[in-house]
């Protein structure tokens, strides 16, 4: 399965960044992007999106998210 084909049947998308600035690279602006505007489109109808930010010495295996 490709990237897009991952994105478009996808109901919740979770961006784990080490550092915020990573953020804006190329290839996580296009996950989110493509994410979101099919949401805005109304090609799904909810999209669930959370980030998580943590320093390079947190372990973030150990952090549990819960909706």
């Amino acid at each position: 399965m490709d990237i897009d084909a991952a994105l478009d049947t996808a109901k919740i998308m979770v961006v784990v960044l080490t550092q915020a600035e990573y953020a804006s690279s190329h290839w996580v602006q296009y996950e989110w992007d493509s994410f979101y505007n099919d949401y805005l489109s109304g090609v799904r109808n909810e999209a669930n999106l959370f980030t998580l930010t943590a320093k390079e010495s947190d372990n973030i295996f150990q952090i549990s998210l819960s909706a």
